[in-house]
């Protein structure tokens, strides 16, 4: 009697298992099948999806379409037409190569495929259910091909309970098909969410294109990167500083014709910016490397989002200086200060501004002309009493009148408080007060709003349209009013007392472009903090910092801000006489 316990896997079990690899949620589906196709040669593809793809993801392309075998053979694992040697996986050069997504597809869903070669007078049908062939037979049907996933995960339900939200998943999805649809501009992809139409990419080039996703995005903001060595050659448009971000989404590299990460390349194009863009922001790109593929690996990572080039330090040095030479061709490389005041003059260009109101220019002059005292007077001015500027405001309490707010540099205070002295950073204390503001408000308070005199256009992508509808809520209770205008804008016509418009706008874009911005999931905290730091204390005035001192000794925390600053730091006599 043997004693042998290795045994080989069924094949349906074995599909299930290579599965989990490629197929981890719908979006991974709709990538395999797009690539499909593409490799196929489609000029037109329509992605339909019903219930974040839960339900159904369908593909339809007028691509070369397959004949009555190779409609069947697709299904089978490693079935492929585009490897047949060795030699071949180091010369890929398509998309879709392993032969591995129709089969583990099919192995957890209800799959159909109706396709037809251009010559041919009748397609073909194949329906499979949870690897099992259940239809192969001539069927007539349009040249191309179309797929439809049923069902994704019927047989497999402790995978399925694992799916995220439909926002997050659908999130994903659309994520994938801009990728797609960045790096093929020629062919016309349309998407239709739950039967209606969400976007229609006309065929056009690749400035189009972005802009076609990115209706904040004009032509003239994007510089065209050009450059060819032997060994590797470059293309694609970075964007001008006046469009960067704080947040990531808008940076996109594609090698030979597939959306990979390489945190290398994103480190050179970021560098090529350190002369004109401030810091913690991000310039929008998209590029294209063209290179030998054999002097690549696209299969470090399962699903092929990673890439290891042969010569990483060719790589960087030829997209850090096409990068430099895009950006030094089209701008004068201004130093950050002189940039911030023309991204500050062109966001008022289009404001009427009265005349007793600064001008911007008169304001960048003055705060950055001002020159630290000297500690003598400091000192001088901290023992002037100020009483009677403190008495002109009602706003203040009888506990404040008897404190000196002194200012040092910004954001630093001096507070002297009876016989106490105290170092106050403004921008720690401003964010620890709206910090618990916003959670008061998200956990069951209110936050005033302010109504805009004329309501404010945010537009989005897609993408953040969906999160967008989701998180109205929830934004509605931190003092938002935002209502849907078109397919990719919508109307802020309130927001939190005290707000400024442009500081909104780039906090809502940082929530809306977050891994897990979805109203149920997205925590109450992370909001806050998101909105927290949008509040600027550059020229505070004396009514404001003692309004702000006062509002800080309420909160339950005063020492440390929301980001892990030091807020104040007391300065005792001992300090003081130490110090001499």
């Amino acid at each position: 009697m043997s004693d042998s316990k290795i045994q080989l896997l069924p094949d349906s079990l074995a599909n299930q298992i290579a599965a989990g690899e490629v197929v981890q949620r719908p979006a991974s589906v709709v990538k395999e099948l797009l690539e499909n196709a593409i490799d196929a040669g489609a000029t037109r593809i329509l992605l339909r999806i019903e219930d974040a793809g839960k339900t159904l993801i369908l593909i339809q392309d007028n691509g070369c379409g397959m004949e009555f075998h190779d409609a069947r053979m697709c299904f089978e694992r490693h079935a492929t037409s585009k490897i047949k040697t060795t030699k071949d996986l180091f010369q890929i050069k398509t998309l879709g190569f392993r032969g591995e997504a129709l089969a583990s597809i099919a192995a957890v869903a209800q799959v159909e495929l109706k396709t037809k070669q251009n010559e041919s007078k009748i397609g073909t049908i194949v329906t499979i259910e949870g690897g099992t062939i259940l239809k192969h037979e001539p069927f007539p049907t349009t040249e191309g091909s179309i797929l439809s996933i049923r069902n994704l995960f019927f047989n497999v339900p402790a995978r399925r309970n694992f799916l995220k939200s439909n926002t997050t998943e659908l999130k994903q999805i659309i994520a994938e098909f801009q990728r797609i649809a960045l790096s093929y501009p020629a062919v016309h992809f349309s998407l239709e969410i739950d039967t209606q139409t969400a976007t229609d990419y006309f065929p056009t080039t690749l400035s189009g294109r972005i802009c076609q996703i990115y209706p904040w995005i004009k032509e003239t903001d994007l510089l065209a990167v050009s450059e060819s060595t032997p060994m590797l050659s470059i293309s694609g448009y970075v964007g001008t500083p006046a469009i960067a971000r704080k947040t990531r989404g808008e940076q996109f590299l594609f090698v030979n014709g597939r959306f990979v990460k390489d945190y290398s390349v994103n480190h050179a194009v970021t560098t090529a910016y350190r002369q004109t863009l401030p810091a913690e922001t991000l310039p929008v790109y998209v590029l294209n490397l063209t290179i030998d593929p054999a002097k690549t690996d696209i299969n470090i990572h399962p699903t092929k989002s990673e890439i290891k080039f042969e010569d990483d330090r060719l790589v960087y040095g030829v997209v850090n200086s096409a990068v430099k030479k895009a950006i030094g061709q089209t701008l004068s490389l201004p130093d950050i200060a002189d940039f911030q005041l023309q991204r500050a003059i062109t966001e008022v260009q289009n404001r009427d501004i009265s005349e007793n109101e600064p001008t911007i220019q008169s304001m960048y002059r003055s705060e950055n002309t001002h020159k630290p005292e000297s500690f003598a007077h400091l000192l001088d001015k901290l023992y002037k009493p100020i009483q009677e500027n403190n008495s002109k405001s009602s706003l203040f309490s009888d506990s404040y009148k008897n404190t000196t707010f002194t200012p040092l540099f910004t954001p630093f205070w001096l507070v002297r408080q009876s016989d106490e002295l105290f170092l106050l950073q403004a921008e720690a204390a401003r964010e620890r007060v709206w910090y618990e503001r916003y959670l008061a408000a998200l956990k069951g308070s209110q936050i005033a709003s302010q109504k805009l005199l004329y309501p404010q256009r945010l537009l989005l992508s897609p993408e953040q349209h969906i999160v967008l509808a989701e998180l109205i809520p929830t934004l509605a209770k931190i003092g938002f009013e935002i209502i849907p205008y078109n397919e990719n804008s919508w109307l802020i016509t309130a927001l939190p007392f005290g707000l400024a418009f442009n500081e909104a706008e780039s906090q809502l874009l940082s929530i809306l472009d977050s891994p897990d911005s979805v109203s149920i999931q997205y925590p109450k905290e992370q909001i806050a903090l998101n909105f927290c730091r949008s509040h600027q204390t550059s020229a505070l005035t004396i009514e404001q910092i003692t309004n702000l001192w006062s509002e800080l000794s309420r909160c339950q925390e005063k020492y440390v801000s929301p980001f892990g600053e030091v807020i104040q730091k007391k300065i005792s006599k001992q300090d003081v006489e130490s110090w001499f």
